[in-house]
């Protein structure tokens, strides 16, 4: 999983041109083509890219407890939180928007990247 709360500025000033800000689509994109990854794009913003199908057609629902390791990174690679060595359990309703989005696309087993901005 990657996270990065990005911003964006524009100018109305014409008389100089300010360095153009790249949107956060733009930059999950930019990032997806250095990796070389080829991700799906859920229509709120989230990125899913696919390393290894999950078994079954379970998914959870909005107030089930999931059992996960993670890695959080930012797109620069700087890594932010995670599991370590040992699996943590959430109940989905308590994580932010975007793993609320992202988890319930996952079958158990499933190994994902999934990339997206603070919603």
């Amino acid at each position: 999983m990657v996270v990065n709360q990005l911003k964006t500025t524009t100018t109305t000033d014409t008389t100089k041109q300010a360095p153009v800000e790249l949107t956060d689509d733009q930059k999950i994109e930019n990032y997806l083509t250095e990796k070389g990854w080829t991700a799906e794009r859920d229509p709120s913003g989230v990125y899913v890219v696919t390393d290894t199908v999950g078994t079954g057609e379970e998914r959870p629902g909005p107030m089930d407890d999931v059992t996960i390791f993670y890695a959080g990174y930012l797109l620069d690679g700087t890594q932010f939180d995670g599991t370590q060595d040992a699996p943590a359990t959430f109940n989905l309703s308590m994580l932010i928007e975007g793993w609320q989005i992202g988890i319930p696309k996952f079958g158990k087993v499933e190994k994902v990247n999934w990339l997206f901005r603070l919603l």
